[in-house]
């Protein structure tokens, strides 16, 4: 029998793949019932089911004869009617048929009903004739066999250069050379007397590993396979302000100047609002050989969930970067946003991207808008910074002369009138701040951090010592007034962990309570009045702590309490002596000293101690008594 595979419809094999066999292959019983059954299962045939103009043609001329029973006399009638009339084939030429030939497709038509003048498939379709290269297979006698497992080692062959990632004219160089390799050791000797183009592997053989450069794409170049990942629709709909605050950092194509003369792109700090696509951003320019650090990510941060404006979000959405570990001490605060606007069952509310997923991040494509709006500014250089837009063919970029303030507000600026603006996509025509002002008229509230509180949040604790009411980090001077009523020599000074601080928090050394936030004191010239009424506005303000501590506690006379207290104790006893030696007293004393044991010596002073504490409490209960008479 005659098999081959090919794709069936849904339900068959693996894949979709089935057998089929050619039918004049079978056994002739078979062929007998597969001709029954098709006999049986026969439809009416109709002009549609014949696609090409010979096949019409042909159901045309037979119509008359097939509208009669098979072997009928009005058959053989209408047969010899169709002979009798002048006929055209198909491209409208002048043809004569013979009774045989018409015999014969009525014949087809009773044995295979509309299957007979439907286009036939090939009986070889999908066996290539040729394995490799026909110049090769002609010019070498191997049998198939060998033949097929030449083919089979050097598409092995071809497509590991493809996972690889090797280039396509690598891959034909090292194929020619490999082709050649195998036809010598399947035992063909006379390559030498063949041309070179005998060896040479058609391009169409290569290509058609192409598929396996897709393992290189994975493992080595995984921005190009993300780029071409399957994604899934995201919807916006009945998201609230805050609900979605997507943060990234963006280096902004504008080349700026640093104070120490180096040429330096600014990065930009953002934050966006997925319901609203409203943006927050900061500038940064970096220091040289340095970047994004965590202090000023969280700097950005504090002033985001400070502003009445925006607030603290209910979800964060961040890259894995090492400088956003920070979010992690917002979790709870953020679930507790959750709480007030709708639990979604998130056990965090931290939410980092996959790597290399910029796709699913919608503030991509506002970074992409904003550096479109920027393209007028001085020192813009584009987004391919080996192709920088320039002033004169050749030279550098001029950078834009304004400072990192003035640039950041020219881009709020540009913001701004975005952000006004009707967009498409997830806001169906509507501007951000349209969104957001339907937002606030439907009851939406941001929920705000205190600004002295965010101080606390992300810092370390730091026991200093206070001296003339300041304390000293790092060689810079903190005070505030509240120190001026604290009377413990040492405070905490809670130190902000990522950043240098413009206002600390100082606790108290044993309840850790707040007592106030620190600044660095003002520094003034010596003819400066301000600095005199400072210093005495302080002074004033820990006098009046001092006299408060004067106003909780009693005066007490301490030189007519002490008389008072020895004159109430009763006087030592004196023992009978054992025996007296005729030794100088600094001698005696000396022994005395060396016969005691220092644990003896302890409990001598702790017995001395004991007595004089149990005089005084008695002395004590004595002017109490006094008193309440």
């Amino acid at each position: 029998m005659t098999v081959r595979t090919a794709l069936g419809p849904a339900g068959g094999g693996r894949a979709g793949r089935r057998y089929e066999v050619r039918a004049d292959s079978l056994p002739i019983d078979l062929q007998d019932r597969l001709k029954e059954r098709a006999l049986a299962e026969r439809p009416v045939l109709r002009i549609a089911d014949c696609r090409s103009a010979k096949n019409e043609w042909l159901l045309l001329i037979l119509s008359p004869a097939l509208a009669h029973p098979p072997r009928s006399a009005e058959r053989r009638e209408a047969v010899t009617d169709i002979l009798s009339r002048p006929l055209t084939d198909w491209r409208g030429r002048s043809i004569t048929l013979s009774e045989r030939s018409i015999l014969r497709w009525l014949q087809r038509y009773e044995e295979q009903g509309a299957a007979a003048f439907a286009s036939r498939a090939r009986a070889d379709k999908g066996h290539a004739k040729v394995l490799i290269s026909l110049a090769a297979e002609q010019a070498i006698p191997f049998d198939d066999a060998t033949w097929e497992g030449i083919a089979t080692d050097l598409r092995n062959y071809v497509r590991g250069h493809w996972k690889s990632g090797a280039t396509l004219k690598l891959i034909s160089a090292h194929t020619n050379h490999k082709f050649r390799e195998l036809i010598e050791a399947a035992g063909f000797d006379h390559c030498h007397t063949l041309p070179e183009e005998t060896f040479i592997v058609p391009r169409r053989f290569i290509e058609a590993e192409r598929p396996f450069r897709h393992v290189h794409t994975l493992y080595h170049d995984r921005k190009r396979y993300e780029d071409n990942r399957f994604r899934t629709e995201r919807s916006r709909a009945g998201m609230q302000p805050m609900d979605w605050l997507i943060g990234d950092v963006h280096p902004v194509d504008i080349v700026m100047t640093r104070p120490d003369g180096s040429h330096a792109h600014a990065r930009m700090i953002a934050w966006l609002d997925c319901a609203t696509n409203r943006m927050r951003f900061n500038l940064v320019l970096c220091e040289p050989g340095t970047g994004i650090r965590n202090a000023d990510l969280i700097e950005s941060f504090c002033k985001l969930v400070t502003d009445p404006a925006w607030g603290m979000p209910k979800t964060l959405y961040i890259d894995n970067g090492r400088e956003y570990r920070f979010a992690e001490r917002m979790d709870d605060a953020m679930q507790l946003v959750a709480q007030l606007r709708g639990d979604d069952g998130r056990r965090t509310r931290v939410v980092h991207a996959r790597p290399y997923n910029a796709a699913a991040k919608p503030i991509e494509s506002m970074f992409s808008a904003l550096e479109k709006s920027l393209q007028d500014i001085a020192g813009h250089t584009g987004g391919d910074r080996l192709n920088k837009k320039t002033e004169t063919v050749g030279r550098p970029t001029l950078p834009f002369s304004g400072t990192i303030a003035e640039l950041e507000q020219l881009i709020l600026a540009r913001v701004t009138l975005m952000e006004a603006q009707p967009m498409r996509g997830a806001l169906k025509g509507k501007s951000p701040r349209s969104v957001y002002t339907t937002a606030i008229a439907n009851g939406w509230q941001p929920v705000v951090l205190d600004p002295s509180q965010i101080l606390t949040v992300f810092a370390q604790d730091r026991v200093c010592t206070i001296t003339k009411g300041v304390i000293t980090i790092n060689a810079q001077r903190w005070a505030c007034p509240e120190l001026a009523s604290y009377f413990e020599s040492k405070i905490i000074a809670r130190m902000p962990l990522y950043w240098r601080p413009e206002k600390i928090a100082l606790l108290h050394i044993k309840t850790r309570a707040l007592i106030g936030i620190a600044e660095p004191p003002g520094r003034f010239a010596f003819d400066d009045p301000a600095g005199a009424r400072q210093s005495a506005e302080i002074d004033k303000a820990r006098r009046a702590a001092i006299r408060n501590l004067d106003r909780n506690a009693p005066t007490i006379d301490t030189m007519q309490e002490t008389k008072r207290i020895a004159a109430a104790l009763l006087p030592s006893p004196i023992a009978e002596p054992a025996a007296t030696l005729s030794v100088s007293d600094e001698a005696a004393e000396i022994a005395t000293r060396i016969s005691e044991s220092p644990k003896r010596r302890r409990e001598q002073h702790q017995e001395k101690a004991e007595r004089a504490h149990r005089a005084r409490l008695e002395i004590l209960q004595r002017n109490l008594k006094k008193d309440a008479g």
